[in-house]
């Protein structure tokens, strides 16, 4: 079933973003948003939520943790690592990254974060305060994931997805042309294949190669998200518009949101928050919140108050 549900914030809101407000109340979670730079919270809840004032800023890459609470980011080619980024002054400390580290991301259980560099293919992990280098992977890297265990994984354009170990050579799982989306969920790892419109499984893949096709259809998939309990896996499709999440154990559609506007990722930010666009300067971050009835909104991002 498709529904459609975008939430106009009330003028009220739109004015406390336009001036940069910040009011007490409830963090629905923490992002990097790129426009301005600087990682901010999510203030209020979906439907009246808006972007508070920027928390760390003059960043040039940021990833926060799906629990909000930490975040690893770059600065002028620096490392740093943030703790308590849900409260209003997050600690930071500098951390030896690898140099032109340049994407950075989470797992899902908040435990590990992952950066890579595009320049050199250089690929490292930060846990707990220390960092670990696991190797590299050549190519135009689409996609990247990392889970709690510490293992990267990585999305060859033209070639497939490897997974990389601390100690070892990156290893094939599958081959795949447009590798552009992973996730883990227990045992199994999901990617989309886009050049075929697929979303594609691997079963036990710490041990097993090759992937079968979970779900098919999706046209352009443009990210892959897995729901905080790992019993659904929601897919973006840039073309039609939509977001769609299907039942791990079945593959059964739960349910199908349509939008009014192309997705461009799809990433969780908090327990059931996911974020939908990169949020790029004048433009709102549009977030799908999968409480009770799922639905998507607009977050004002206004100003940073700096």
């Amino acid at each position: 079933m498709i529904k459609r549900n975008v939430l106009i914030p009330s003028l009220l809101t739109l004015t406390m973003c336009a001036h940069g407000a910040d009011l007490s109340g409830p963090v629905s979670g923490a992002v990097f948003h790129s426009g301005s730079r600087a990682i901010r919270l999510i203030l209020g809840v979906p439907g009246s939520a808006y972007l508070g004032s920027a928390i760390a800023s003059g960043l040039d890459a940021a990833a926060v943790s799906p629990n909000h609470k930490l975040a690893i980011a770059i600065r002028d080619g620096q490392g740093l690592a943030f703790t308590g980024v849900d409260e209003p002054s997050p600690v930071e400390a500098v951390v030896d990254a690898i140099p032109g580290a340049d994407k950075l991301f989470w797992s899902s259980d908040s435990t590990v974060a992952g950066l890579y560099s595009s320049k050199s293919g250089a690929v490292q992990t930060w846990r707990n305060g220390g960092l670990r280098k696991l190797g590299s992977i050549s190519g135009n890297v689409l996609a990247l994931a990392v889970d709690g265990a510490g293992r990267v994984y990585a999305g060859v354009e033209g070639d497939g997805v490897y997974v990389l170990i601390e100690g070892a050579q990156a290893r094939l799982l599958s081959r795949a042309q447009r590798p552009s989306a992973i996730v883990v969920a227990k045992n199994d790892l999901f990617f989309t294949e886009r050049s075929r419109g697929e979303i594609l499984r691997i079963q036990n893949y710490s041990e097993a190669a090759g992937a079968v096709v979970f779900a098919s259809g999706i046209a352009d998939p443009s990210g892959l998200a897995l729901s905080q309990d790992e019993s659904i896996v929601l897919v973006a499709s840039a073309e039609n518009k939509t977001v769609t999440a299907y039942r791990l154990e079945s593959g059964a559609t739960a349910f199908e949101l349509l939008l009014d506007f192309e997705p461009s990722g799809l990433s969780r930010i908090s327990e059931s928050i996911f974020r939908l666009n990169e949020g790029s300067e004048g433009t709102p971050l549009q977030i799908l919140s999968n409480t009770n009835t799922p639905g998507v909104y607009f977050v004002p991002a206004g100003t940073t108050g700096n």
